[in-house]
Formats: structure tokens, sequence, C-alpha cells
């Protein structure tokens, strides 16, 4: 059993560390039990191929290591751990040191199992999220015809947020109605203002007015909350998207509206597919547009309310789940949301691994990623 991971590491190229000595001060001794508390500090830097994969700050003292960085990541603690295994001490500085492949994969699965070793109500608010965004993502697609429509992109999600934020409430019912509250808000801005007055609104126009709006208002959302709040790292903390530490009511809350709205999605899944062909096809089948329209308004505000109250504006989830979706199966509304809350789980999950690893939050990371797509069509023209 223990041949084949061998194999796989051996596939992977060596990591070289190198360690610079420096001095400062710690504020706690981290996270390896049994080892000393120093008072050097070294900047342990991993290298792959000559670029930067991870970066932490580690401290000695009679041999001892300590990872004093904050957050530690479970990535930091695996090499660390295996650094003291290994030599028993820190290298001079400077020195070059060899670590052998299966370290990576040992970081890996030490990120895998930091996410497995969250409480099933962290987890289970993941999944409702990733659900939630996917198929609002969906929704917004299909009415907007954009590949960029996405929820965060559009700053529902972000508007959502900054409005939990201000009223500063900690309870999971009313998180989720100040988030449903603003999600509500953000989405009329968008449909009476680049939606609804002018059909045949040029597509950069909608994206740009959606960026506005999530871009002003979170501006201006976030100087109260610091007014009132006072700390601008708890402000920060809020608009960046974190894996959630959700109690069980959030959980719960977040799981049943979910459900209930795919549901209900489904169920009218036939009159979508009339909607989303064109009015000259609702007119022939008697859909009534209004009717649907409303349907798919109340639906995305409830979907990114409820994420937003639980994960904060984790912005891009919809758009890549749908990017991952229309590449394996053709526009059917009824494969299309299951399909897509599949696929947001997806991306949540790989996330919120990533935060594992690293320490970025997630809401940051798939932004990121989210940023490099949006820019790679701008430069194609195919929005």
């Amino acid at each position: 059993m223990a041949v084949a991971p061998a194999c796989a590491a051996c596939l992977l190229p060596p990591v070289l560390l190198r360690w610079h000595q420096g001095c400062a001060d710690f504020a706690s001794p981290g996270a390896l039990p049994g080892v000393g508390y120093g008072s050097f500090l070294f900047d342990l830097c991993i290298t792959q191929k000559g670029m930067l994969v991870s970066a932490f700050d580690v401290s000695t003292d009679s041999g001892g290591l300590v990872v004093a960085s904050a957050p530690v990541t479970a990535a930091q603690r695996a090499v660390a751990a295996h650094c003291v295994h290994r030599y028993g001490q820190l290298p001079a500085p400077g020195q070059l040191v060899a670590v052998g492949s299966w370290a990576v994969l040992a970081a890996l699965t030490a990120g895998i199992a930091g996410l497995l070793g969250l409480a099933w109500q962290s987890i289970a608010a993941l999944v409702a999220c990733g659900a939630s965004l996917g198929v609002a993502g969906l929704l917004l697609h299909a009415h907007t015809r954009l590949k960029v429509a996405d929820a965060g992109i559009f700053g529902i999600g972000p508007v959502a947020a900054g409005m939990i934020t201000v009223a500063g409430v900690s309870n999971p019912v009313a998180r989720v109605i100040v988030g449903i509250a603003g999600a509500a808000v953000a989405t009329w801005l968008l449909y009476r203002l680049f939606l609804i007055p002018r059909r045949h609104t040029h597509r950069l126009t909608v994206v740009v007015g959606g960026l506005l709006i999530g871009i002003t208002s979170t501006s201006l959302l976030g100087v109260v909350a610091v007014a009132a709040l006072h700390d601008p790292r708890q402000v920060l903390t809020a608009q960046v998207g974190m894996v959630p530490a959700a109690s069980s009511l959030a959980a719960w809350l977040t799981l049943a509206c979910c459900l209930v709205v795919v549901a209900a999605l489904v169920w009218h899944s036939t009159n979508l597919n009339v909607f989303y062909t064109g009015q000259v096809a609702c007119t022939v089948f008697g859909v009534s547009v209004s009717r649907i329209a409303l349907l798919t308004f109340c639906a995305t505000v409830l979907l990114v309310g409820i994420s937003a109250a639980t994960s904060g504006p984790l912005v891009g989830v919809g758009m890549l789940a749908v990017i991952v979706v229309r590449r394996v199966t053709m526009f059917d509304i009824r494969l299309l949301l299951p399909a897509t809350a599949a696929a947001g789980v997806l991306v949540v999950l790989l996330a919120a691994i990533a935060q594992q690893l690293t320490g970025v939050p997630a809401g940051a990371l798939v932004a990121g990623v989210s940023c490099a797509v949006v820019l790679w069509w701008l430069t194609k023209g195919t929005l």
C-alpha cells in the first residue's frame, strides 16, 4: 500500500528550502507540540522550479522548531514537521536543503485533512453555499446571455455581505434576513438600471454597471461598518470570504433554503426553458414572462442572500460553475440546475482546500481565478 504514493511522489519535481536568519518577537509558540520556543526568526521559502510556492516564519531554540506564522496552514505544519524529523535542527542561514517531493504530497494531503477536520456544520454550509451560488449564476447567465454573469461580479453578493457587516448581527436567522434584503436591493438596482429599460443593452454596459453597483455599495457600506465596528480587520475579513464557522442552525437554514428554491425551479423547469428561448416562444406557448421573471428574481435574491449570510461574498463561483457545466451538457434547465449546483459545490470545496493549504481566504482565491478568466474574455472580445 505504501508503494503507490512513493511512485506518485517520484513524478513531482524536487523542492528546495532556503533559510534566512533574522530577529523578531512571537505571540505564540505555534502548532508543533513538545518543541522549544525560540528568539530567532527564520524565513522559509519553498521554491519549485524557481517559482515561490509558499513562505512562512519559523523559530528555533536548542535545535527545536516552532511554526509561528499566523495563521499556520496545514502545508506549513507538514513541511516543518518533516524538517524536524529529518534534520533535528535548522540548517545554517542561507543553506539550501533538499526535501523529498513526497513532502509536497504530504502537504496537499494535510490540506484536505484540514478541510475534513472542520465541523460538519461548516462543511454543510460550504456545500449549500456552493450549490446556491452555482444555481444563481445559471439564472443570471440565462437571463443576461453573458458569460461573466455572476452574483458577485454583478455586485449582488458584495451588497448582501456588506449589509450583514453593517448590521452587525450574529443570530443566524437575522443574518439570513439581512442578507436577503441586501441581495434584493442590489438585484433590483441591476434589473431596474441595466436590464429592464433597454432590451438591447450592450454586454459591457451590463458588466460595468454591475461592477459599479458592487464597488460603490461595498465602499459606502465599508466606511459605515468601520465607523460602527471600529475594527477594519473585522470588516476586511467579512468582505473577502472565509471558510465559514457555521452553527447548526445556520447550516440547516442554508441547506433548507437552497433545497426549497432549487425544487421550485425544477418544478417550473419547462416554463423556464421556454422563457430563456425568447419572448416570441413565450407568446406562442402561453408562458407568462412577468411571472417567470419574478420567479428568477426571487430565486436569485434568496440564493445569494443565504450564501452571503454564511460565507460572505464569494465572487465568481457561479460563473466558474456555468463554465464547467456548459462544456459537458446542452442548455436544458432540467439538466443544468443539478449540474451547476454540483459544479458550484466543487469550486467552493477546492477553494476551501486551497485556503487550508495557503491561508489565503477562499473568497480571494476564487475572485483571483475569476478575474483572470474575465480578463481573458475581454482580450478576446467574447463576454
